[in-house]
């Protein structure tokens, strides 16, 4: 357990951005500049190119100026009402930023992050680090796609399910007046997490005051988000399309899903990995709401809380099951988290366990690190003289990404390295890189007119090295293209035209030899 949790910290680590911090994790989308708030866009974030970002963006901007009613603020989301709805991750970074602007920003940016790891401690309660599978049940949950998910891109989800767990914590204590405040706060960062005031509805088995009792504990779970969206539907305009999407008829969504996936499967050549993830995480889902279904314990809080999200997801639509891995392990974090509590443990119970965690396979590549603004770097050698040979990307590259492993770039076609060489000379150059790309075609780099390397291309990254080539003094360019020159289409997870990607381009640059 230790060694997952450093794991994750080393990852989360890697999103540092230097002039930037953790601003890559909330997810900025240069579709979305313009409308930023002013205070926002003068910090200068990590912004994501060629990309509509992603629902952190606009949270994030809540924390930095906390009034929905705000003109400039409701400019700035996509739609106010729908995003004021969850606001006490706003509130709380707000505060723990002392309303500085650069403060609330990096700090709304960590808060899954402190989430995360208050939840693995709070974990231990119920799983502790005792035997492989308890174990598996803690790593099942901290590092689910979902919860994952939602530190990655700076979401309600994570939060809202820390205070889910301490109010079920409550309420095993004895405590159901703290858990049902402690529920109603979760209220605030995810509607939806009132759900789990089915925990208290065990008392209406019991006496006529205990009957009033559960309702008024109820009411508290339900109040602080209900008073909200009411003071909401007063001061904001309502958009009917918020939310569309979200709900349909019964299980429609999640056949709908079943249906793509193994078309894709059946169709493909080659199956990307996110395809796999996504599997992985319907199939969980899928088993962890069997269990509720098929295996009642009214009697037991965290079944009831279970059940009801079992419910929830045959209602959700394609708008939650869309996208790589989909929202919607998310949407029922609490499902996998009464799974893993209210399942027996034994021998007979391990598939049930694996496939209910199955979401976990997709871990690292969830938490693979931000792109950074630093170029992907050429490396050139100091040639004698002290001037350094410059380089620069001119043509249709994307943003540089980077991996646990190197940084690369993806092309929507033909596209040119400029080579700047300051020296009155000509020097030597050979460059070294690793291409692919995800249909198969040939790829060719040329300096000017004349053609240094050629080779084929495939989904496996393939690695290369040219032979020494003249490098004039002054600028030259060197392109690369592919056969066919056309890239790929989008595809339900990335939007972009993607026709190849290079990793780890290196150029190195020597004199020439002695004649």
């Amino acid at each position: 357990m230790a060694a997952a949790v450093a794991f994750f910290c080393w990852a989360i680590s890697l999103c540092y951005i230097p002039q930037k911090g953790f601003s890559g994790l909330v997810q900025f989308g240069d579709s979305f500049v313009e409308r930023q708030l002013p205070e926002v866009r003068a910090l200068n974030p990590y912004v994501m190119e060629h990309s509509m970002g992603y629902d952190g963006q606009f949270y994030a901007q809540l924390a930095v100026r906390p009034d929905p009613a705000d003109p400039e603020v409701q400019r700035a989301l996509d739609t106010p009402a729908y995003r004021a709805r969850r606001m006490l991750l706003p509130w709380v970074a707000h505060l723990l930023g002392a309303g500085r602007p650069a403060w609330v920003l990096q700090v709304y940016a960590l808060l899954n992050v402190a989430s995360w790891l208050a939840l693995a401690a709070l974990l231990w309660r119920w799983f502790p680090p005792v035997g492989a599978e308890r174990t598996l049940r803690w790593l099942g949950v901290l590092f689910s796609a979902g919860l994952l998910a939602s530190v990655r891109n700076a979401l309600a989800d994570g939060p809202s399910l820390l205070l889910l767990a301490a109010g079920m914590r409550w309420l095993e204590l004895r405590r159901p007046w703290l858990a049902a405040a402690t529920l109603g706060l979760a209220g605030l960062a995810r509607e939806t997490s009132v759900l789990a005031g089915v925990a208290f509805l065990d008392g209406l088995r019991k006496s006529w005051r205990d009957w009033g009792r559960t309702c008024v504990q109820g009411v508290l779970v339900v109040l602080p988000v209900a008073l909200w969206l009411f003071y909401l539907r007063h001061v904001l305009p309502q958009e009917g399309g918020a939310g569309a999407g979200n709900f349909a008829l019964p299980f429609s969504g999640v056949c709908n899903r079943a249906v793509s996936l193994w078309t894709v499967l059946r169709g493909a050549d080659h199956v990307p990995f996110y395809t796999w993830y996504s599997l992985a995480l319907l199939v969980s889902l899928v088993v962890q709401a069997c269990f509720f279904l098929l295996r009642p314990r009214w009697s037991d809080p965290w079944w009831r809380v279970g059940a009801i999200h079992a419910v929830l997801l045959a209602f959700l639509g394609d708008a939650v099951w869309a996208g790589y891995p989909g929202a919607a392990g998310r949407v029922l974090l609490p499902m996998l988290l009464a799974f893993n509590v209210a399942l027996p443990y034994g021998r007979r119970w391990w598939a049930v366990c694996l496939l209910g965690n199955l979401s976990v396979v997709s871990a690292i590549d969830t938490l693979r690190p931000v792109g950074g603004y630093d170029e992907l770097r050429v490396v050139s050698d100091q040639i004698g003289g002290g001037a350094q040979v410059s380089v620069s990307f001119s043509g249709p590259w994307f943003q540089m990404e980077r991996s646990y492993w190197g940084r690369s770039r993806w092309s929507g076609g033909p596209a040119e390295v400029c080579v700047e060489n300051p020296h009155g000379r000509p020097l030597v150059a050979e460059w070294s890189f690793g291409i692919n790309s995800h249909t198969p075609r040939e790829a060719f780099l040329y300096v000017g007119e004349a053609l240094v390397w050629r080779g084929q291309l495939e989904w496996n990254q393939r690695n290369f090295r040219t032979g020494p080539v003249r490098l004039p003094p002054g600028e030259s360019r060197w392109r690369f293209c592919t056969d066919p020159a056309e890239p790929d289409a989008p595809t339900e997870t990335d939007p972009r035209a993607l026709a190849f990607r290079v990793y780890d381009l290196k150029l190195e640059v020597s004199e020439p030899p002695a004649p």
